[in-house]
């Protein structure tokens, strides 16, 4: 079975557009013949909630019952900081109304960053709003049982860093969740 990073960079190569440049891409399944439907148990509202997200420049990846949310860094936080921007708030908004759809859920929150700059600050940086952004999902009282968040720095780009574009979309965080068995 592919990994979904993997999956993500060669879809990124094939169609040459970043996740969210075109909206259609954002979409991305393990069955590409299966244009957002799948076989998992997708109640009509949490494709309705998706397909909001994916609107607002959200990448998505399911694959099965796990969702990946892809979070443009550059839209949500402040420049080389972890402060929310204003506008951002509506969004993750639409994000709380999503998670609330998944009882009994499991969520990871993974900050990336670029690679300029120091790998500690990376790091910090990355780790600082992973807890930001878990830390609104508390607020608004997501029901979550694990929450966990991690930085990854650098690691894992999703795109070359030696452009602009590249770099844009390496800054970002991830929002993974799916359902515990009962």
């Amino acid at each position: 079975m592919i990994g979904i990073r993997a999956y993500v960079k060669v879809m990124l190569l094939l169609s040459s557009v970043s996740l969210v440049a075109c909206s259609t891409q954002n979409n991305l399944t393990l069955n590409p013949s299966n244009r957002g439907i799948l076989a998992a148990n997708y109640t009509v509202e949490q494709e309705t909630l998706l397909r909001r997200l994916q609107e607002k420049q959200i990448g998505i990846i399911k694959a099965g019952e796990q969702v990946t949310l892809i979070l443009p860094a550059d839209e949500f936080f402040q420049p080389c900081s972890s402060v929310i921007r204003v506008n951002a708030y509506s969004v993750f908004n639409e994000i709380v109304m999503l998670l609330r759809t998944y009882p009994k859920t499991s969520v990871i929150i993974t900050g990336y960053t670029d690679n300029l700059g120091s790998s500690q600050r990376n790091m910090a940086l990355s780790r600082q709003r992973a807890r930001v952004t878990a830390d609104y999902l508390w607020s608004q009282d997501v029901d979550t049982r694990l929450l966990y968040t991690e930085g990854k720095g650098s690691d894992g780009p999703l795109a070359d860093n030696g452009s602009l574009n590249g770099q844009r979309w390496n800054r970002r965080i991830e929002i993974t969740f799916q359902r515990l068995p009962e």
